[in-house]
């Protein structure tokens, strides 16, 4: 396998003389690389050789066709190096900090050893919004997560988190290194629980603030590339960077709060407290004080942050309400 190796990269009569040069070496290093395994050992080889990563490409795509071991096509992947650009670290982007691990970090810690899935591709839903850190101060977290859609029991990954007073300020800075992972796991595939599987992106869940910001905009999947709908473009997001996506379709909204509270409730509300609907069912100014003074005495679970508020709060504009 050195003598292999070693014709990829040199000429005939290069390979001559480092076939001479270096036959000692190469019997230590087989000696030393031992028990390592042959996916090891290649990796091995190819980090003490300083192999070029161009070659390391052509060696991978040997390997591909004339073994069964189910090697990678880009030579990132299979050092590792791409992964170690990020993983464990903090980085200074616009408005905060982020901190990025990457998809197969995640899998490789959560689901190596996890009973393998039964099929060959599997899919992923990717969740994205923020989340504040306490009631008393604007810090927050803006987590990227991650499941595996045909593995219900496995857990939920946390791909990065941004940290900050606001969301993140600048969206290709924050979204820029999931697109390049994702792209490049829904090249090379995966391993799960020790079995190879392919991998999609299956739909990106949001409520509709954080679906507003991922996007940029709204509308369809062409017309939106093609950059049709104008100021609401806010502005371009690396997620029309992402393989196999439709960027309305797949970017769905499962959020009750937005859809039904802050929008059919929150009417029916207003409504009722300034006659919209009717004045037969305009509620009295005795009826609102007693349904104001019921929804205040309101208490949420610990783990929620916040508090209901009254019906005054309905003819504030920009003021938050919680019903």
């Amino acid at each position: 396998m050195y003598s292999l190796m070693q014709a990829i990269i040199y000429t005939p009569s290069e390979f001559m003389e480092a076939n001479d040069a270096s036959g000692e070496t190469a019997n230590e290093s087989s000696d030393e690389d031992y028990g390592l395994g042959f996916r090891e050992e290649i990796r091995s080889f190819v980090l003490d050789a300083n192999l070029p990563n161009i070659h390391c490409n052509r060696l991978l795509g040997i390997l591909r066709r004339y073994t069964t071991e189910n090697f990678p096509k880009d030579s990132r992947t299979f050092l590792e190096t791409y992964r170690d650009k990020t993983h464990r670290t903090i980085l200074n982007i616009q408005g905060g900090q982020f901190w990025y691990q990457g998809i197969r970090a995640c899998v490789d810690f959560e689901l190596s050893n996890i009973k393998p899935p039964t099929v060959d591709t599997v899919h992923i839903n990717v969740s994205v919004d923020g989340l504040p850190l306490h009631d008393k101060g604007p810090a927050q977290f803006w987590p990227i997560l991650i499941d595996v859609f045909e593995m219900p029991e496995a857990p939920v990954m946390t791909v990065g988190v941004f940290y900050g007073d606001s969301k993140p300020a600048n969206i290709e800075e924050y979204l820029r290194p999931f697109v390049d992972d994702i792209n490049e796991v829904q090249e090379n595939g995966i391993t799960i629980g020790g079995k190879p599987v392919q991998l999609r992106l299956r739909a990106i869940i949001a409520d509709s603030p954080a679906r507003a910001f991922i996007k940029g905009s709204k509308r369809t999947d062409n017309a939106f590339r093609a950059g049709s709908y104008g100021e609401h473009h806010r502005t371009r997001t690396p997620l029309l960077d992402i393989r196999n996506i439709d960027i309305i379709e797949d970017i769905i909204i499962a959020d009750r709060l937005h859809l039904l509270d802050h929008g059919v409730t929150k009417r029916l509300l207003t409504g009722w407290c300034e006659g919209g609907l009717g004045a037969q069912h305009r509620w009295t100014p005795t009826q609102k004080d007693v349904i104001s003074a019921k929804l205040l005495n309101i208490e949420f679970p610990s783990e929620m942050n916040g508090r209901m508020r009254s019906l005054n709060s309905l003819v504030e504009p920009h003021a938050p309400i919680r019903f």
